[in-house]
């Protein structure tokens, strides 16, 4: 903004007399939600008492259901290969034969399970992103869900 505009220029918020001539006044952008600060300890406290190798080990155990359904039954195809341990918390894989756009409306629309394409030029997959919270039942569901959907 030109400096010969401020002053005439009004702010989002309120600004004081002494600020008519000063770039500052339209930097306020109001009350900060206190939520994000006070939940940083919180999250901070979470993590530790878990540990990240209580964490790691509770994700990679994930990925042995997922890997049945992701490769095996779907005729997945994978990018990368990872040994064992190297991943945990994430996953993505693609399809051969079937078209992952379709998979992932199906997965939400009747089985309320998000997941989210990763289109790239040279590869297009699926991510799936469990948590310390999911469960194996919830693993189990989804690697069904996903055989139910290719199989039609």
């Amino acid at each position: 903004m030109r400096k010969s505009r401020i002053k005439e220029t009004w702010a989002l918020m309120a600004s004081s007399e002494r600020q008519d001539d000063d770039i500052r006044k339209f930097e306020e952008i109001g009350t900060h939600p206190a939520a994000n600060h006070d939940a940083i300890c919180e999250a901070l406290t979470f993590n530790q008492n878990i540990g990240i190798e209580r964490k790691s080990g509770a994700l990679a155990l994930s990925e042995g259901p997922l890997d049945g359904a992701t490769r095996a039954e779907s005729q997945g195809e994978n990018p990368a290969q990872f040994e064992s341990g190297d991943v945990s918390g994430i996953g993505m894989f693609g399809l051969v034969g079937a078209d992952p756009q379709k998979l992932v409306t199906a997965l939400h629309a009747k089985h309320a399970i998000y997941t989210a394409l990763m289109p790239h030029e040279e590869y297009t997959g699926i991510r799936i992103t469990p948590s310390v919270y999911t469960t194996l039942a919830e693993l189990d569901y989804f690697t069904k869900a996903v055989d139910k959907e290719l199989k039609g």
